[in-house]
């Protein structure tokens, strides 16, 4: 019998209720995972399964390549956060498949506890994407949700046969007395769509100047780590004359943006991913400032705007980069600056030419081919051992 796969995203998003049932599991990550996914394997029978409070019957929605398959659900909220609490359609059915592996893309939600009781003799893979163990969110999101899921993780994790997780601290901190399978996993990205800048042959459209070209993306908050670089940067400013500031993607409403506006050298806001793609490309060299032990550093892994750098051929400077998927290879592609990204820029800067293949030994991990197939093959490994087992 040939292998499906089901994919459930079983958590009750808060703009759920404004948006129909096409636009809400149309929108998500999960769409564009399974886009991909089917082009590389257009065989492939792939379900994926959403939760969504505003309808009373289950929709069945054909797309190019899989189905979608949008549940009823209660909603609750508990500390202003809304979230799942039940749905018996999606229960029924998930519970019911026994032809494909079920991958659970939001295990630690309040139904994929329902759903774990079920799922201890079938195919089952849980990956997480930033929000860490459950013991990890309870540990920087202290409420009485997390608490319950902390103090039941054991029966969440049980049925586990892989986990897929989006951090090393996750691969670090789950017990070895946990029978599953750790892999740390990243989601990837099409390498074909990004072309590193010429320098000998292109003309800056953006950053045009003879400096090195230092960039951040994100939101322009004291959280994000933005004021540390602003403050950073202008001691390097006096050190060094010869570099630029490059911020994209913030918000004139964001609480840093005047500092950054009056900081920086060049501002983008609130621009389109291939818009910030064509001034990326004129950068020299990324850095994403998080916070030593700040929960994205922890849990968030290695983030996907790095990968864009790096497939672009920019070196990136983040202590994100301990998720990066082969240690060894760390070196090659950027820094960790630990606390002290003052030396770790200069430190980059003075050795350019030693990051030429940046874009080379990050597509052997982040390229969407190799991506979809290690992806494949822990379902198809977790497959052949439930049919051996069963």
């Amino acid at each position: 019998m040939s292998m499906k796969l089901y994919q459930l995203n079983p958590v009750c998003n808060k703009n759920a209720g404004n948006l129909s049932v096409d636009e809400y599991s149309k929108g998500g990550w999960l769409n564009s995972f399974s886009e991909g996914l089917h082009s590389y394997y257009p065989s492939l029978i792939i379900e994926n399964h959403y939760l969504h409070p505003g309808i009373h019957e289950k929709f069945i929605l054909l797309r190019d390549g899989f189905t979608d398959v949008i549940h009823p659900c209660i909603k609750g909220k508990l500390h202003e956060k809304d979230f799942d609490i039940y749905s018996r359609s999606f229960l029924n059915y998930i519970k019911g498949i026994d032809d494909g592996v079920i991958v659970n893309h939001r295990p630690f939600t309040f139904m994929s506890l329902y759903l774990s009781g079920y799922m201890r003799h079938k195919p089952y893979i849980i990956q997480t994407h930033g929000e860490g163990t459950p013991a990890m969110s309870h540990f920087f999101d202290r409420n009485i949700r997390t608490f319950i899921l902390h103090k039941l993780s054991r029966e969440l994790l049980a049925p586990v046969k892989h986990y897929l997780a989006g951090s090393k601290f996750e691969v670090d901190s789950l017990s070895n007395e946990m029978s599953f399978t750790k892999t740390l996993f990243k989601g990837g990205i099409d390498f074909s769509k990004y072309k590193p800048f010429d320098k000998e042959s292109e003309i800056r459209k953006f950053i045009v100047n003879g400096k090195v070209n230092l960039v951040y993306v994100g939101k322009f908050y004291r959280s994000k780590g933005v004021s540390d670089l602003l403050q950073t940067y202008s001691k390097l400013k006096e050190k060094n004359s010869n570099i630029s500031l490059v911020c994209i993607g913030g918000s004139t409403s964001d609480e840093l943006f005047d500092k950054v506006n009056q900081t920086a050298d060049y501002v983008f806001t609130r621009i389109s991913n291939s818009a910030m793609i064509e001034i990326l490309r004129e950068c020299d060299i990324y850095i994403l400032p998080t916070q030593n032990m700040g929960k994205v550093y922890q849990c968030g892994g290695i983030g996907t705007s790095p990968i864009e750098a790096m497939a672009l051929g920019i070196p990136v400077i983040s202590n994100n980069l301990i998720h990066f998927q082969n240690l060894n290879d760390i070196g090659s592609v950027g820094v960790i600056p630990g606390d002290n990204y003052f030396k770790a820029i200069l430190d980059v800067m003075n050795d350019l030419s030693s990051y030429n293949n940046v874009r080379a030994i990050s597509q052997t991990y982040y390229d969407n081919k190799t991506v979809f197939e290690n992806y494949l093959n822990v379902a198809k490994s977790v497959w052949g051992r439930s049919n051996v087992n069963s």
